[in-house]
């Protein structure tokens, strides 16, 4: 690569250090060791500060604690066989042996779903309203149970952002030159992907961080959702930026710099005999309310079939109940697999929540709960 007389010149890859101070003869180094990365995975998801926007060493109660997004002796507890559940959270030692596929793997109820968000004092404070109190849901429920889906998609980008600038940047040492090129790309194009994604995410928080404050969710926050009155064997929870609706429209187009992108949460949650599927948004979400709109059409029935497709497209925290997969014939597996897997290894396109006519559980339902602020009728 003709490197020798550029050695005090800013590498190639874009760090910001000389390239003698990077990638210099990299291709001479040793590889990284896998013990090296895993340590800095797990640097980079270490406890933060607490996410509470009035966080302060006066108002929190000592260190970030490790708490659930979902309830542990709730809607976990409730889908469990032998205190284990099944989620698709990708592991390295799996992933090595699956060839990247992710697949289900057995977790104990005390490591699911948890994240360091909050001190112990906020954490209680904030959630008390669905931790304590039936989920019917008010519209502060439907907040808080979108308000702790954020917060932990906020941390896990920040991990992420984390993982790709400092771990991956040195992941090509002992590969030839054109790998490294071809790495170092990947990395680039990943980490612009991560950016933007923290940025529309910290957006996001702010703007919750006031309805919170402010007390403004029966003006400020909308919801769909469908009660599940028999025990749901699935439970969920995460906001994304949604990329297309029910019907195979195209919403938020990821990946510009130029275009902010609003946030959708989605929760199921279990009781020890029912449940309830939910979407919600800012009211001013321009793609959240499109998405939540356009699923009003759809019956109670679709829109709980709708819910599982959801789950397992676009939901890392999702997980089942042992006992269900089980049960599961191979050919559900594989699609649940699937989408799992869903826009890893391809461009799934607008069209992945359409129905598939695949029918995943057996669940009943209620009549639908809606909070629109909307004149769409619901």
């Amino acid at each position: 690569m003709g490197q020798g007389t550029k050695r005090n010149h800013p590498c190639w890859c874009g760090s910001g250090k000389k390239l003698k101070k990077c990638h210099y003869r990299r291709d001479e180094e040793k590889p990284l060791p896998v013990s090296d990365a895993l340590a800095g995975f797990k640097r980079a998801h270490r406890p933060r500060k607490c996410l509470h926007p009035e966080a302060s060493e006066e108002r929190c109660s000592g260190q970030v604690i490790s708490s659930h997004s979902i309830q542990r002796q709730g809607s976990l507890a409730h889908i469990a066989a032998r205190g284990h559940v099944l989620g698709f959270t990708p592991e390295f030692g799996q992933l090595k042996k699956t060839g990247g596929r992710i697949e289900p793997r057995r977790l104990g109820l005390k490591k699911a779903s948890t994240f360091p968000g909050f001190c112990s004092s906020h954490d209680r404070s904030t959630f008390a309203p669905i931790e304590t109190d039936p989920i019917v849901p008010t519209p502060e429920q439907a907040f808080l149970l979108s308000y702790r889906a954020l917060s932990k998609e906020l941390f896990q980008k920040q991990a992420q952002s984390e993982v790709m600038s400092r771990v991956l940047q040195a992941a090509d040492r002992g590969r030839s030159p054109m790998e490294q090129v071809l790495f170092q790309t990947w990395r680039a194009d990943h980490a612009l992907s991560t950016s933007l994604g923290s940025r529309d995410l910290e957006r996001e928080k702010r703007l919750h961080d006031e309805i919170l404050l402010n007390e403004t969710w029966s003006k400020d926050y909308c919801f769909l959702g469908v009660p599940i009155t028999s025990r749901p064997t699935v439970v969920s929870s995460g906001a994304i930026i949604p990329e297309c609706d029910f019907a195979g429209n195209a919403l938020a187009e990821l990946g510009r710099a130029d275009v902010e992108c609003d946030l959708l949460a989605f929760s199921i949650v279990a009781t020890e005999a029912a449940g309830l599927a939910l979407w919600a948004c800012r009211a001013e979400s321009v793609h959240g309310m499109s998405f939540l709109r356009q699923a009003a059409t759809l019956s109670d029935e679709a829109l709980v079939q709708g819910a599982v497709r959801f789950a397992f497209e676009f939901i890392e925290n999702t997980f089942i109940s042992p006992d269900w997969w089980d049960a599961l014939p191979t050919s559900k597996r594989e699609t649940v697999i699937r989408r799992a897997n869903s826009g890893i290894f391809d461009d799934p396109g607008p069209g992945r929540l359409q129905d598939d006519r695949i029918q995943l559980v057996e669940w009943t339902v209620g009549a639908r709960v809606a909070h629109l602020n909307d004149p769409t009728p619901s």
